[in-house]
């Protein structure tokens, strides 16, 4: 499994997330702690970019709820690119839980780079 996250800048104030392959409980909680870190008290639009994730564990969506739960007033939209299966359903759940403004993208339009809109 790989992730990364990319924090906002002045220039682009979006944290965007990218999953490869398959997020265990250990990289689902690394991961959710990094994407915590990444606010700092700022509203903030964020793009997760799901589009080479195969899956997650139970784990790894406990961990990103109980992460997001705190900051969920410093994310002002989300946008997330190329869910399906089993990650559509779980991205779904996050975005519900935070209760902002979600949209879904296709691969094809848009990258984690590309600013949420």
């Amino acid at each position: 499994m790989g992730w990364s996250v990319t924090p906002a800048t002045e220039a682009k104030p979006v944290v965007s997330v990218v999953f490869d392959g398959y997020l265990n409980a250990e990289e689902g909680a690394a991961s959710a702690s990094a994407f915590r870190a990444a606010f700092q008290g700022q509203p903030l639009a964020v793009v997760w970019d799901v589009t080479k994730m195969s899956g997650f564990d139970s784990g790894a969506r406990s961990a990103w709820a109980e992460a997001v739960w705190p900051i969920r007033g410093q994310i002002s939209r989300l946008r997330i690119v190329g869910a399906r299966g089993v990650v559509r359903i779980g991205a779904t759940f996050l975005a519900l839980l935070l209760g902002k403004p979600y949209e879904f993208a296709d691969a094809d339009q848009g990258s984690a780079s590309d600013q949420a809109s």
